[in-house]
């Protein structure tokens, strides 16, 4: 660890070093205080990253197109609210003991993945990227070994965190370019975490479409 470490202690790793200062900081705030936080984060990235911006406007203006511009602003207010509020949760579950996060746990249907194991077929578990997704896979990890595909990150400083952090809790950390090591995975019995709205590229993967609206005529007005 402490060679694949040293290169990430260079400067040009220093202003990083310093956020995830301020963000282990945050994560010992009250949950409450998280969240009140979090969505001030939240609405700071809002202003701080317009291409995420616009891709927001997008996708809410295509599945909510009978919202008013307003309406639809606000929405997209909302989920960078969520995002912030997201990102605290998914630090709090790499940095946080279970004790700690214990009395947030709330977990129903387990014994329908636990009859699924029994079956020593390997268990796939799919899910889209919810803001609550980190946390949530870190209560299941209390109760069962999961192994979770995710995407690498450019950067090697987040992506020494990520995949650190979650390998101490998840059996194992998959990159989602790995295949043949998610059907191992399978093959000796695990759960498989996957999120369907990861972008896997073209190759062995299939694009689908999202919430495809059909128009519907306009019933005839009775004054």
């Amino acid at each position: 660890m402490y060679l694949s470490l040293l290169p990430l202690l260079t400067p040009r790793y220093w202003l990083w070093w310093g956020i995830v200062g301020i963000l282990w900081c945050l994560t010992r705030l009250p949950y409450h205080w998280q969240l009140v936080v979090g969505q001030q984060l939240g609405r700071l990235a809002y202003w701080l990253a317009p291409r995420r911006r616009q891709i927001a406007n997008i996708n809410i203006n295509r599945c909510f197109p009978e919202l008013k511009n307003a309406q639809q602003y606000q929405l997209v207010v909302k989920h960078f609210e969520s995002l912030g509020m997201g990102l605290l949760e998914m630090l709090s579950a790499w940095w946080l003991s279970d004790t700690q996060l214990k009395p947030l746990e709330h977990i129903q249907g387990l014994e329908h993945l636990q009859t699924a194991l029994a079956q020593e077929k390997g268990v796939i578990l799919v899910s889209a990227h919810f803001t609550s997704l980190e946390i949530g896979n870190r209560f299941l990890t209390r109760h069962i070994a999961l192994h979770a595909i995710y995407r690498q990150h450019e950067n090697p400083l987040v992506e020494y965190f990520m995949k650190k952090n979650r390998e101490r809790h998840a059996q194992k950390a998959i990159p989602r370019e790995a295949v043949r090591e998610m059907l191992r995975s399978l093959k000796q019995n695990k759960v498989l975490w996957l999120a369907t709205d990861q972008n896997f590229g073209h190759k062995q993967s299939v694009f689908a479409d999202f919430l495809v609206f059909q128009p519907q005529p306009i019933p005839p007005f009775h004054a």
